[in-house]
């Protein structure tokens, strides 16, 4: 899915949380500290 869409779809969503990370299709392996933290924020602010 082009990352455009991703965007799309986040400005149509009232209130939706968006982030990217710069990485490939298994950013939780190459970058898992970054996925860690943003998960993590996501779920303690809810």
């Amino acid at each position: 899915m082009p990352v455009e869409n991703s965007r799309a779809l986040h400005a149509a969503v009232p209130d939706s949380v968006y982030a990217e990370i710069d990485g490939g299709h298994v950013a939780f392996f190459e970058r898992p500290d970054e996925f860690v933290t943003l998960v993590r924020d996501f779920v303690l602010a809810k």
